[in-house]
């Protein structure tokens, strides 16, 4: 029904995919209309690059513009409620489309309320969040350091709104969101994301857990997206051990040394760069039947279910990228970028020293995400040459005065609910102080 009132080729195909669903009469509306590839072109071109999927759903779907099929997609789910049921346990993920998936969930929906489909496929594991695995915790038959699991029927799925409402169904918040433009509103610059997901996660195994995520469409020929990730968790023990999941649609090439994972798929390629919490990465993957450990995580020695049939995945696998046990609270970051598949590109970075943030130099962008919620003051320096783009992350809400090379140059205003600045900056020492009112 939707692709005959919107005439889209894709959704005609699609329909098409699985046309032996429909009846007689469906089939006849379905193809009454024909539409012309043209016709949707111009008709994307007024769509916005920033789409919200569902209220509380919590999805952000950013694309650079619509002006070509090349530009690449990112999804990123935030906090939200979780309705029981078909959601998934995967608050904080993203997913990147580029010329072909590079990330993207795991798993297969064999059937509502399989093991696969509860633990696995609709499970945190099989997305690109982050686990906290305490050993001696089983809240269920599968955990594996995953989100609280709210997935099968009565008396644990919502049987009405009032219940619906109840916290016990809520899934963290969103604490910032902040969206930049170019070239008239057309063309998505960047994205900032930030979610405090605690509640999404056992409170026996998480006290805190912020995750701030930001795409970056860059103005570069040869890298058309940047995408930064940082988090800042805290464990109710220090022992237990936190990773951070990327899904990866193809066999990666992983270089534990340089702090690398790359992932080739259709004509994209991603690249991952663990610049904080990267301590050990390690790939767990194969098609199926040849590498049963596919279903393991490391220090887990408990098998994930697997789908009717033994089909298990829809992707090779993941790559798992641990901090240090021993500390209760780390800060972790990850740079991701796409090239072109041919491609061989390495971009080199450079990290900014701040102690109340962890910060990277790429080319002439600079990130910097503030360690605390709410940061008041910043010092750092920003080495290189030439001027550069500065996103702060983090900040709290009001005016603040910008010092460069110790010289107030002008003053900046953090809104409410963004938490972030943008700044065209030359390089030096930087200083950024929130006046007091």
């Amino acid at each position: 029904m939707t692709a005959y009132l919107f005439r889209d080729p894709v959704l005609y195909r699609n329909a098409a995919y699985v046309g032996t669903a429909l009846n007689p009469s469906e089939t006849l509306i379905l193809w009454s209309h024909a539409t012309e590839e043209a016709d949707t072109a111009d008709r994307l071109k007024e769509f916005s690059p920033v789409h919200t999927n569902g209220g509380y759903y919590g999805q952000r779907i950013v694309r650079r513009s619509w002006r070509d099929a090349d530009t690449p997609v990112v999804l990123m789910k935030g906090a939200g409620r979780i309705n029981g049921g078909h959601d998934h346990n995967d608050f904080g993920s993203f997913q990147i489309y580029y010329k072909g998936f590079l990330t993207a969930e795991d798993g297969l929906y064999d059937s509502w309320g399989s093991p696969h489909h509860f633990y696995y496929h609709a499970a945190t594991v099989a997305h690109n969040c982050m686990l906290v695995y305490r050993p001696d915790f089983a809240p269920h038959s599968y955990y594996n350091g995953g989100q609280r699991h709210i997935m099968s029927a009565k008396p644990n799925a919502r049987q009405n709104l009032e219940e619906w409402l109840d916290e016990r169904y809520e899934m963290g918040r969103v604490r910032a969101e902040a969206i930049g433009y170019r070239e008239g509103g057309e063309v998505l610059s960047y994205m900032y994301y930030e979610n405090d997901l605690t509640k999404a996660y056992y409170p026996e195994t998480v006290c805190a857990y912020r995750r701030g995520m930001l795409t970056v469409f860059p103005a570069w020929e040869d890298v058309p997206l940047l995408m930064l990730v940082h988090d800042d968790i805290e464990a109710t023990d220090p022992s237990y051990q936190k990773t951070f999941l990327l899904q990866c649609t193809r066999e990666p090439t992983v270089d534990e040394a340089a702090g690398t994972v790359t992932v080739i798929n259709g004509g994209g390629r991603l690249v991952l760069k663990s610049l904080m919490g990267g301590d050990r990465m390690t790939a767990h993957g194969g098609e199926d039947g040849e590498a049963p450990e596919r279903f393991y995580l490391s220090g887990i020695e408990k098998n994930l279910p697997a789908k009717k049939g033994g089909n298990n995945t829809t992707a090779w696998g993941h790559v798992e990228i641990c901090p240090r046990v021993g500390c209760a609270r780390d800060q972790l970051l990850q740079l991701l970028y796409v090239t072109d598949a041919a491609s061989s590109l390495t971009l080199l970075t450079e990290p900014i020293a701040c102690e109340g943030a962890v910060g990277v130099r790429v080319r002439d962008m600079a990130f910097l995400f503030a360690k605390e919620v709410d940061c008041r003051e910043l010092s750092f320096e920003l080495s290189g040459e030439g001027a550069c783009t500065l996103y702060l992350c983090g900040l709290a809400a009001g005016k603040h005065r910008i010092l460069a090379n110790g010289l107030p140059i002008r003053e900046e205003t953090v809104k409410d609910g963004e938490h972030m600045l943008r700044l065209e900056l030359p390089s030096g020492a930087v200083q950024v102080v929130l006046m007091d009112e």
